[in-house]
């Protein structure tokens, strides 16, 4: 555990942001804006989220599992590049600022608290959608879906939707292209990141190389000037 208490060291040269990352990634730190696959836990807030995201500029894969997060919009709107997001179980009851990640192509949002899927109806670069055991209730909500040409693969399973009786008729109508109803997902969209593997001359399709899907350990900072690393 690092905890740094120097104040001098925060606001010198080197960006604490760029250092938390670079330590917790095993990332040289001049490289850390060059990652396109970052795992993060987080409770951390608004802030510092924000923060996050204007560091990794190029960023296209974000993994927040089991963080604690209110709404997408504690996120930011720095992450502007993402393809993949994934939110799972993290208590999000608001998809409200998702808007902005105009290039997602996958996104996991299982096991939270979402009623509303408003904002989805912008997104037209989206292909996969998972959305299971969320409190979706009104088929309504489907019509903000249509504007999703490009999607393949939608699940709605263990939302009160998914049990009415004219659930599935309402997806064919809003998403004629669908391909894929409520079954089970195999990721389609890999993204790795080549300056891992070049810079520590491993295989990032090796069984022991951590690299790739290293987490981010972020949990109970809520202040960039008192960072922990894990």
């Amino acid at each position: 555990i690092i905890v740094n208490e120097n104040k001098n060291f925060l606001e010198g040269e080197i960006n604490m942001i760029d250092y938390i990352i670079s330590k917790s990634t095993n990332t040289p730190i001049n490289k850390v804006n060059e990652l396109l696959k970052v795992n993060l836990k987080t409770n951390a807030d608004f802030n510092l989220l924000n923060q996050i995201g204007e560091r990794l500029p190029v960023l296209k894969e974000l993994k927040l599992t089991n963080s604690i997060l209110q709404s997408i919009e504690d996120l930011g709107t720095n992450f502007k590049n993402l393809v993949i997001l994934n939110i799972d179980n993290c208590g999000i009851k608001d998809i409200s600022g998702i808007c902005v990640m105009m290039n997602l192509r996958e996104l996991s949002a299982k096991n939270n608290k979402i009623s509303d899927l408003f904002e989805l109806d912008s997104l037209s670069e989206m292909q996969y959608l998972m959305l299971e055991s969320n409190q979706i209730s009104d088929l309504e909500n489907i019509t903000f879906l249509s504007g999703m040409e490009k999607l393949e693969y939608l699940n709605l399973v263990q939302n009160p939707i998914s049990s009415l009786n004219n659930y599935k008729k309402k997806i064919e109508e809003y998403l004629p292209n669908l391909k894929n109803l409520d079954t089970e997902y195999k990721q389609n969209i890999v993204i790795n990141n080549p300056l891992l593997s070049s810079v520590f001359g491993k295989s990032q399709n090796s069984d022991d190389n951590s690299l790739n899907n290293k987490e981010l350990s972020l949990i109970h900072i809520s202040e960039p000037t008192r960072p922990i690393i894990r």
